[in-house]
């Protein structure tokens, strides 16, 4: 008998010392809760990001000596801004739903200001965006980029305000 329990003793000691010690199974409930709260702070880690990104581009205009743009898509209002005061403020209308696919919130630069002899104008924010002026027959050069359009008036004022490279931030 002491020859067996010699021979089955480090057995035994050998399968205890290497099976990983298991708790009591996790129940669905507690693993749907676990996956919910990764969510949750995924999309407040998300928010915080893009708040960031904000703050970080207001703080480079207010110490540099260009305008830009807010757009607040959700609001349908935007303002021209120097120096973190408002030079104006306008109200617009997308020619789009508001849709996560739509529209990336962030920085975004004007590439091509556009003035036909008409008077009709234009400022294109490269792929991202176009601002127009609303119009009965109103132009589209490209469909597939978003549009919203302001006031005749409005649309002055930002032609003439702003410069090619001047940026543009799109709030949601």
């Amino acid at each position: 008998m002491t020859e067996f329990l010699k021979k089955i003793c480090p057995v035994i000691l050998a399968v205890l010392l290497f099976t990983p010690l298991q708790g009591r199974p996790q129940e669905p409930g507690e693993q749907a809760l676990l996956e919910e709260q990764q969510k949750q702070l995924q999309k407040k880690r998300d928010t915080l990001r893009q708040e960031q990104d904000f703050l970080r581009f207001q703080k480079e205009f207010s110490v540099s000596d260009s305008k830009y743009l807010l757009l607040d898509f959700v609001k349908g209002a935007g303002q021209l801004k120097y120096k973190n005061r408002v030079l104006k403020s306008f109200k617009f209308t997308p020619s789009f739903k508001l849709s996560s696919q739509t529209i990336q919130p962030g920085s975004v630069a004007l590439t091509k200001k556009i003035q036909t002899s008409g008077g009709w104008r234009s400022l294109t924010f490269g792929a991202a965006l176009v601002i127009q002026m609303k119009s009965k027959a109103a132009r589209r050069e490209d469909r597939r980029v978003p549009r919203i359009a302001v006031s005749r008036s409005d649309m002055a004022s930002l032609f003439y305000a702003l410069e090619e490279g001047s940026r543009a931030y799109v709030v949601r």
